[in-house]
């Protein structure tokens, strides 16, 4: 048990802790319970409340000594506005007021160099709706600042507007791998990325930048769709191909790709004719995007999928 806390009103509940260097590495299945006037168990069925199962995979860690340390940044006061949401990629985080700042650097999307998003902030207010600047910066080279050129991806001038959008296209001499991203609201102007102004908030997420799905492309341009691919995102470790067009092909290759184009999973069906469901296992992935490639003797087709597990 790494948090609990005893019955309160309060409207939001923290608490810190340090996964232990025994822990196992891999997918964790974690469990998050409340309970009307009382401190649940973790096996219990009570009369009023809820319970939501989650998984945080665990890694070697060194104690985080390597890691970038960011500069701060907050909105003093929240007392009137904040941020709300934020929606970019797979992260679509309704977050409430966070009292000026908040790390949410464990909520992540994946992200391909050189293809073009767009993030759309969503302000709140208490009651009077004041104008709100913005602006949103990536560390792109992982050295733990939004300094470098090119790294602050969005700004708009301050606006009642209910939301605000703007498009980016990740740059190919983007660093690959997890990048810290800062997504900042000032009331009445533009945030700068290490501010603390009066009113406002901050957050923090991460995007998992990887390469350009262009390393793809050739194969991709040659594809004629004969298979489905379902679920998609993938949340209980099986993913299942439909074959549709097999009746020449004895033979499929199945071939999972991460974002870097290194293959990570192969799978190779015998004697298959006509149209065949096929099962694969993907509980030894971690979460995030990859690449199908689908072989048979006479066509390729390449599909992406999200597993979150």
């Amino acid at each position: 048990m790494v948090f609990s806390k005893s019955a309160s009103q309060d409207t939001n509940n923290s608490g810190s802790f340090t996964i232990p260097s025994s822990a196992l590495n891999g997918p964790t299945r974690m469990r998050v319970t409340m309970k009307y006037n009382g401190i649940p168990s973790p096996c219990e069925t009570f009369s009023y409340g809820e319970v939501e199962d989650y998984t945080v995979t665990i890694e070697d860690g060194d104690g985080g000594g390597d890691d970038p340390v960011y500069c701060s940044s907050t909105g003093e006061s929240t007392v009137d506005e904040w941020i709300g949401n934020v929606s970019l990629g797979s992260i679509d985080h309704t977050s409430g007021d966070n009292g000026g700042y908040q790390d949410f650097s464990h909520i992540s999307t994946n992200l391909q160099k050189s293809s073009s998003y767009t993030i759309t902030i969503t302000p709140e207010w208490e009651s009077t709706i004041y104008r709100e600047g913005y602006a949103v910066w990536i560390d792109y080279n992982q050295d733990g600042d939004f300094t470098d050129p090119g790294e602050q991806v969005f700004s708009a001038s301050a606006t009642r507007d209910s939301q605000v959008s703007g498009s980016f296209t990740i740059p190919s001499a983007a660093s690959e791998g997890p990048c810290r991203i800062r997504v900042s609201m000032k009331y009445n102007g533009i945030p700068s990325s290490c501010e603390s102004f009066p009113y406002g908030e901050v957050e923090d997420y991460t995007v998992n930048i990887g390469a350009s799905t262009r390393l793809f492309a050739e194969e991709s341009s040659k594809v004629t769709p004969f298979s489905l691919v379902y679920p998609n995102p993938v949340y209980n470790g099986k993913v299942n191909i439909q074959i549709n067009n097999t009746e020449k092909s004895e033979k499929v290759e199945v071939s999972f790709m991460d974002m870097n184009g290194q293959e990570v999973l192969h799978k190779t069906f015998e004697k298959l004719i006509g149209v065949q469901n096929l099962n694969l296992n993907t509980g030894q992935l971690r979460n995030g995007l990859y690449f199908i490639k689908i072989r048979t003797e006479q066509s390729t087709e390449i599909k992406s999928l999200i597993i979150n597990q």
